[in-house]
Formats: C-alpha cells, structure tokens, sequence
C-alpha cells in the first residue's frame, strides 16, 4: 500500500492509506506517502520545466526524502490522529452485476470530485496570476501553493535564473499545493486523520525540499 500511494500520486496515497489495516502511524504513512506522481515530477517538473537530464532523479529522490524526513519530524512533535475502525470487506449477497454498479459508482465519484476540486482551485489560481502579475515570484508561489500544475506551469515561462527555479519548484512539489490538500481530506473523510497534522507535515516538506535545494546549488 505505501509502495503504490508513493507511485500513484495525490490523492491516491491518502485512500490507500486510509484504507490500510495497520496499527502503525497512520499519520506517518499519509505524509510519506500521499505525493506527487514519479511521472510528475519526472516529466513535467524536472525535465519539462526545468530541463535537468539525469538530475531530474535527484530531484524527485530529494523530495521522497524530504517527505520522508517531515513525516518523522511530525510523528516527533505533533499528536498522532484518533483512527476510527477501518471497515472490513465482508462478503455481500448482493448480485455481482449490482456490487460492479457500487464499485463503479464509487469510482465515478471519487473521479468526478477529483476534477471538481482541479477546477476549482485552477480558477483561484488563475487570480494569483492576475492579481499578482507584476511580482513574478510571489505569482507562482501563491498559484502554485493553491494548484500545483497552474504554479508549475507558470514557473516554466518565468524568466528566472536555473537556480531560483528548482528552488521554487522545489518548495511548491514539496508541499503539493491546497487542492491535494483538498483532495486529501475527500478521501480520508471519517478515518479519524487529521488533515491539520498533514498539512503541518507538508509545509515542512515544501520548506526542506527549498532548503536542501538551495544548499546544493550553493555548492555546484
């Protein structure tokens, strides 16, 4: 489960933990493990946005660090969540055809308020842009900070040095953005996790993966 919610991307992780039959901490695993896809940050953010060849592997290797890395400092500092019981399957005498309809149901939903939320938030991001067109680098953190594809989007057409921009693009992936957040909070509603401790963890993320960053490039 931790595996596939590192390699499937927001909010995959989150439900997958969720959804795990496990004394450990619960908190622990949601922040190590609800991240942006490898194939997003791979493709769009390293080598797309910031053109960095095989070094795009230690930028995503540093952002599975630094995820990790906060995660232990939460567990460290902050109270772990009051879990609820996790549902167990049991065998349903519904027809098949009606437990594919529930399966199927489900999922829609699950998609549809993934999209809504996308939309959302890419719509309050479009304001930052607007509102903030003048000041470049608060415009891609405030949009990035609420959708993190808009804010990634923007940084690849800013004309920033290399540096400020995996710095950026550091904090931003880091941290994942308030609609992951929001997306988060859809999938682990009435789990008993707290979306407060996740969101404490990710800001530290954001400002580790900025920090290990800048320490790199001030030794290149």
């Amino acid at each position: 489960f931790r595996s596939l919610g590192i390699i499937s991307g927001y909010p995959i992780g989150a439900k997958l933990i969720a959804e795990m039959d496990t004394k450990g901490p619960k908190d622990f695993f949601l922040s190590a493990a609800n991240n942006p896809s490898p194939m997003f940050v791979l493709i769009l953010v390293g080598q797309t946005t910031l053109n960095l060849g095989g070094e795009r592997y230690l930028f995503m290797a540093t952002l599975i660090l630094c995820s990790l890395l906060s995660a232990f400092l939460g567990n460290l500092f902050l109270p772990n969540s009051k879990m609820l019981p996790v549902e167990q399957n049991q065998a349903s005498s519904e027809p098949l055809l009606k437990e594919i309809d529930n399966i199927l149901l489900t999922s829609f939903l699950t998609i549809t308020k993934i999209g809504g939320y996308v939309i959302l938030f890419s719509i309050f991001s479009e304001f930052m842009t607007v509102f903030f067109a003048n000041y470049p680098t608060l415009q891609v953190l405030l949009a990035g900070s609420l959708e993190l594809t808009s804010g990634i989007f923007l940084l690849q057409g800013a004309a920033f040095s290399i540096g400020k921009k995996i710095i950026l693009a550091s904090i931003l992936t880091g941290f994942g953005g308030l609609c992951a957040l929001a997306q988060t909070k859809s999938v682990t509603l009435g789990t008993g996790l707290s979306i407060r401790y996740y969101l404490v963890r990710k800001l530290l993320c954001g400002l580790l993966a900025g920090l290990f960053s800048a320490i790199y490039l001030a030794f290149l």
